[in-house]
């Protein structure tokens, strides 16, 4: 794309839904800054991108390799990636390449090829023996408890490997004050100083930064400056979705006000992003979600279940170089896995990409986006740790949606029952069709179909017992 290789800051703000956003035809401006600037400098705004999964770990790692979830195999127990990563890639092609989280999913050895990478989560960087001992603690902790699932790690490895066993400890008990689920702010405030720092110490070498915001992620807990600007003074509750939501304690009321206070996580969110901007003066931003969440949307809260829209329709905004001419509202189809042929482009990379990526710079139209939920034991066995009768409902299985070039959009669950939506009438997927047209029926179910085969498609079912896996509550 040109003789000297551009910056590039790629930020993911974890559980972002783009319905919540106003560039996407949301009721309330909930990010002003932003909205301000892509009517006023070069930015894209990329109307219609998809997730290729409703939580964090498959799609980060389609975001990483180019692949869907039943490619590249990330599931509820797999923390490491074995397939070539564009961090990888962009080390080879000369890149410093630098990597902040604060969701402990992300982690340094998620993928190969950092220069360095911060894991603002914890105190101790992470390393492979530590990923493996987190593996096991969150394998077992909805079985056997938190303290007992620790004791039995710390036990199997307090000789053998030390240091790093002291560094799980103190990352447990770091994260009981400073913890991202119950208050990212402290975290998010962080990566906002690394990356200003790792900014102003790049010089003239192509520096390529990925970060994970968790500012959006539930349990909500905006900060005082922004507290109120939607939500009502009432006194906060708590955002646990197990007790509360599957408990069938919150009601219509409680659900609204949970939305309002995501809306104000969104607003302060807005500044952090205006800030970023002003620290990345030259070179390509990328600011884009790896999913929603959802409020009781289909009976379901926050993420993992379901594949509907209202959690994988996700923001993509990308301000490119003035000198390449993308701007405005682009309406193709698109996917997170497209960034990884996106980014060997911008580089003019040789590593051959995979059919299941396509550049945001190519004149090839994405004909198809595909999003697929592999595996929902690990949250059942958590809401069954608390409501041990609980039952899912029929949304809470694995399943997977095919979505048209002409937005039509056909999703089979794992127990054969099929649903479909034409999303120009229904974007939101309200109301299942009960007779489309027989011609565009059939010709969905075959698309369906060719891609289960050709993507390998095999769903775990569900589980009588208690399941394994991890779970980022």
């Amino acid at each position: 794309m040109g003789s000297k290789l551009p910056h590039i800051l790629l930020v993911v703000c974890d559980s972002l839904g783009a319905k919540h956003l106003p560039m996407y035809g949301y009721s309330r401006n909930t990010l002003p800054s932003l909205e301000g600037m892509l009517e006023g400098e070069r930015w894209a705004v990329y109307r219609n991108c998809f997730s290729t999964a409703p939580w964090t770990l498959p799609s980060h790692a389609s975001l990483f390799t180019g692949l869907y979830p039943s490619e590249h195999g990330a599931d509820g127990v797999k923390l490491k990636l074995d397939r070539i990563s564009f961090v990888e890639i962009l080390r080879e092609a000369g890149y410093a390449t630098v990597g902040i989280s604060s969701n402990h999913i992300v982690h340094r050895s998620f993928v190969k090829g950092w220069s360095d990478f911060y894991e603002v989560y914890g105190l101790i960087p992470s390393n492979i023996v530590m990923a493996r001992m987190e593996k096991k603690f969150k394998t077992n902790i909805y079985k056997k408890g938190k303290l007992k699932s620790l004791a039995e790690v710390v036990k199997e490895n307090i000789f053998s490997h030390p240091v790093e066993t002291a560094g799980l400890i103190a990352n447990k008990i770091f994260r009981r004050w400073i913890n991202p689920v119950r208050n990212s702010t402290p975290l998010t405030i962080k990566t906002l100083k690394i990356i200003d720092k790792v900014k102003k110490s790049s010089g003239d070498s192509p520096l390529f930064v990925f970060a994970n915001i968790m500012q959006t992620h539930h349990n909500y807990n905006p900060p005082d400056e922004v507290k109120g600007k939607y939500s009502s003074t009432r006194k906060r509750i708590e955002t646990s979705e197990v007790q509360n939501f599957y408990g069938g304690i919150w009601k219509e009321e409680d659900l609204r006000y949970i939305s309002d206070l995501y809306d104000e996580e969104i607003l302060y969110l807005d500044k952090i992003l205006k800030q970023l901007t002003d620290i990345w003066k030259d070179g390509i931003i990328i600011v884009m979600s790896d999913h929603g969440d959802l409020h009781g949307e289909h009976g379901c809260y926050a993420h993992m279940f379901t594949t509907y829209n209202d959690l994988v329709h996700i923001p993509l905004l990308v301000r490119w170089p003035r000198e390449w001419e993308i701007q405005g509202e682009i309406t193709k189809l698109c996917q997170i896995n497209d960034i990884f042929a996106t980014i060997l482009e911008i580089v003019d990379s040789p590593f051959p990409t995979p059919k299941s990526s396509i550049s945001l710079l190519s004149q090839t139209p994405r004909k198809v986006a595909i999003v697929q939920s592999l595996d929902v034991n690990h949250k059942i066995t958590r809401i069954k740790k608390f409501l041990p009768s609980f039952q899912p409902n029929r949304n809470m299985q694995p399943m997977m949606s095919v979505i048209t070039q002409d937005f039509w959009k056909i999703t089979q669950r794992m127990d054969g029952s099929i649903d479909i939506y034409d999303l120009n009438q229904d974007f939101y997927e309200n109301h299942s069709l009960e007779s489309p047209a027989p011609d565009k029926t059939e010709l969905l179910k075959a698309l369906l179909e060719h891609f289960k085969r050709e993507l390998h498609y095999r769903p775990t079912p569900l589980k009588e017992e208690e399941g394994e896996g991890v779970f980022l509550s």
